[in-house]
């Protein structure tokens, strides 16, 4: 039996996955969209999808706090 509830873990490390989420974006457009543009609008268009990214993950986690119960075992009773 697997005693983790990995989409609890997923909540609780989303603020994380989001500034992770937002690096692979902020990539992808500099590589693909943004690879005949001027350093100055690749730099802009970085840093704004950059503070979008780290705002949103800031305000996810000083949201409401989610209860963590992604390791079941420490709330289980000991059997001797």
């Amino acid at each position: 039996m697997n005693p983790f509830d990995y989409l609890q873990l997923l909540r609780l490390s989303a603020p994380e996955t989001i500034v992770t989420v937002t690096l692979l974006v902020v990539l992808s457009a500099d590589l693909t969209v943004l690879h005949g543009k001027s350093l100055a609008v690749r730099f802009h268009v970085g840093a704004l999808l950059s503070v979008l990214g780290c705002l949103s993950a800031a305000c996810l986690a000083t949201s409401k706090p989610i209860r963590s119960t992604a390791c079941s075992w420490s709330t289980r009773k000991r059997t001797s």
